[in-house]
C-alpha cells in the first residue's frame, strides 16, 4: 500500500472515531516520522499547492505563495536553523497563517517532537517504499505559463471530452485502482472551496484550484469503465462544474459561467442524479437574476418545473425557487406578482422541516437565504416605489441576523440591499451605518460581486454627498 494511501485511510479511520485534528497530526508524525508542519498539512489531507491556493484566497497578495514555498516551510528544521536552498523558515505571519488553514496553533507548527522522539524534517525511509519523504514533502507541480483562465479553459475542455466520450488528455497523476473513496475526496475538496467562496468570495486563486480539481476529476472518469464508479464520478464533476459556475459568476466571469452550468447539468444527468440536474438549473436561474434578466429567469424556473415532475424537488428546494421567482418579478415591476411569489415562497418553507442533504443543496434551502431573496426582491420594488423599503428593512436584517459562520459574502451583498432600502426612504444615517459595514466586510473579501454592487450603491448615494456620512461613505466605497 502507497504511503498516500496509508495516510488517507489512517486519517478516515481516525476521523470516523471521533479523533481530533490535533490528534491525527501526532498520530501521522508518529507514523512516518515527520515534523510537525508536515504532519498538520497531511491530517488535513491537503497538498502543498492545495495549501498554497488556500492561502493565496484568505490573504491575497500582490506575489502569491507557492506550492513551493509551503514546501520550503517544511523542510525547515525549527527555530535556531539555517535555511538552505531547500529550506527557509516562515515568518511568523506565515506560520499564523498556515495556523488558520489547518485550524491548529502556531505552537502546534513549531513543535518538535512527537511520539517520543525528535521530528526529522525529512522522513527517514521505510523499507519497501523509496523515496516516500520525497513524496511526502515534494507535492508541487511545475509552475506552468498558462493564466488562471486558460486553466479553467482547459478543464472545461476536457470535461466537457468526457462527457461525449473523447479520448482524455492527462495532465496528473491517477491512481492505479479508482474506488468510490476517489470520489469522496473530489467531493470533499469541492466542498472545502465552496466554504471559501460564501465565506470570503471567489479569487483568482480559488478559480485555478477549482478548475484543476475539475480537471483531476475528468481523468479519474477517463481512466475507469466500471460503470457505478463512473456514474459516482459523474456526480462528483456536476458538483465541481456548479461551483466552478458559481465561482466565476463572483469573479464577473458570466459567459464561463454559463459554460460551466451546461457541463454541470451534462454530467448530473449522465450521473442519473436528477436532484442535482434540478438544482443546477435553478441555479442557472440565479445566476440570471444577477444578469438583471426576469424573463430568462423565469424560463430556467419552468424549465427547472419540467425535471421536477419527474424527482420532485423538497419543499425548501420550491420555497428558494418561488423566492428566486419573486425577485425576477420585481424586476420587471409586477408588485402583485412579487407578494404571491413570496407567500408561496413562505408557504412551502414552513413545510420544510428538514433543511439537511447534500452540501451543494444546503445553503439555498436556508432560512437566512429565504429572507435575503425576497428582501432583495422588495428592496428593488422600493427603487420606484419607497412603500416597499420597510418589508425590504425587515427581511434583510432578518436574513443578516441568521447569516451564520461561513456566509461572510453573502451577508455582504444582503447588506449593501438593505443601505439601498434605507435610501429608498431617505434614512441616509441609516444608509450610511449599514453602508459602512458592508465596506469594511468588503476590504477581506476577494469577491468581485461585492465591488459590484458597492459600486452600484455609490452611484445611488451621489445625490445625497451633501450629508457628510454619504460623502464618506462614498469616498471609502471608491477607495476599494
Amino acid at each position: 500500500m502507497s504511503v498516500r494511501r496509508q495516510v488517507a485511510e489512517l486519517r478516515q479511520t481516525m476521523q470516523a472515531n471521533g479523533a481530533a485534528p490535533h490528534q491525527i497530526a501526532e498520530a501521522i508524525a508518529t507514523l512516518l516520522g515527520v515534523n510537525s508542519r508536515v504532519a498538520w498539512r497531511l491530517a488535513t489531507g491537503l497538498t502543498q499547492e492545495q495549501v498554497a491556493d488556500l492561502y493565496n484566497m484568505r490573504w491575497p497578495s500582490p506575489v502569491p505563495k507557492t506550492g513551493k514555498q509551503v514546501s520550503y516551510w517544511e523542510r525547515w528544521e525549527g527555530p535556531g536553523s539555517r535555511s538552505s536552498t531547500s529550506a527557509r523558515a516562515p515568518s511568523h505571519l506565515d506560520l499564523s497563517r498556515l495556523a488558520v488553514v489547518y485550524g491548529s496553533t502556531v505552537d502546534d507548527l513549531l513543535s518538535m517532537r512527537t511520539g517520543g522522539r525528535a521530528d526529522a524534517t525529512v522522513a527517514p525511509e521505510m523499507p519497501g517504499t523509496p523515496g516516500y519523504a520525497e513524496i511526502l514533502l515534494s507535492d508541487v507541480e511545475s509552475e506552468e505559463d498558462a493564466t488562471n483562465r486558460r486553466e479553467m479553459l482547459a478543464s472545461m475542455t476536457a470535461a466537457g471530452a468526457a462527457l461525449v466520450g473523447l479520448p482524455p488528455v492527462l495532465r496528473a497523476a491517477i491512481p492505479d485502482r479508482i474506488g468510490p473513496e476517489q470520489a469522496a475526496e473530489v467531493r470533499r475538496l469541492t466542498a472545502m472551496y465552496r466554504g471559501w467562496v460564501y465565506e470570503h468570495g471567489a479569487s483568482g486563486q480559488l478559480q485555478c484550484g477549482v478548475a484543476r480539481l475539475l480537471g483531476h476529476a475528468t481523468s479519474l472518469i477517463n481512466r475507469t469503465s466500471h460503470q457505478p464508479i463512473r456514474d459516482d464520478l459523474l456526480d462528483a464533476l456536476a458538483d465541481v462544474a456548479g461551483l466552478a459556475a458559481y465561482a466565476c459568476r463572483d469573479l464577473g466571469l458570466q459567459d464561463y459561467a454559463a459554460q460551466h452550468y451546461v457541463i454541470a447539468f451534462q454530467a448530473a444527468k449522465a450521473s442519473g442524479n436528477h436532484a442535482l440536474a434540478g438544482h443546477t438549473v435553478v441555479r442557472m436561474a440565479g445566476h440570471n437574476i444577477e444578469l438583471a434578466r426576469p424573463r430568462e429567469v423565469l424560463d430556467y424556473l419552468d424549465a427547472a418545473q419540467g425535471i421536477g415532475k419527474t424527482r420532485g424537488f423538497t419543499p425548501g428546494e420550491l420555497s428558494n425557487q418561488y423566492a428566486i421567482k419573486a425577485w425576477a418579478f420585481a424586476q420587471s415591476g409586477r408588485a402583485q406578482e412579487v407578494h404571491r411569489a413570496v407567500g408561496m415562497a413562505e408557504e412551502h418553507a414552513a413545510l420544510a422541516e428538514d433543511r439537511s442533504g447534500p452540501d451543494w443543496r444546503i445553503r439555498h434551502v436556508a432560512e437566512a437565504e429565504l429572507f435575503s431573496l425576497t428582501g432583495a426582491g422588495y428592496a428593488e420594488l422600493s427603487k420606484h416605489s419607497p412603500a416597499h423599503a420597510p418589508e425590504a428593512i425587515w427581511r434583510l436584517t432578518k436574513a443578516i441576523d441568521l447569516r451564520g459562520f461561513g456566509g461572510a459574502r453573502n451577508a455582504t451583498l444582503d447588506n449593501i440591499s438593505l443601505a439601498e432600502a434605507h435610501l429608498a426612504t431617505h434614512d441616509l444615517e441609516g444608509a450610511a451605518a449599514v453602508g459602512y459595514t458592508a465596506v469594511e466586510a468588503a476590504g477581506t473579501s476577494s469577491s468581485r460581486r461585492v465591488r459590484v454592487r458597492l459600486g452600484e450603491l455609490r452611484r445611488q448615494l451621489e445625490p445625497h454627498t451633501k450629508h457628510p456620512d454619504v460623502a464618506d461613505l462614498a469616498t471609502r466605497i471608491s477607495r476599494l
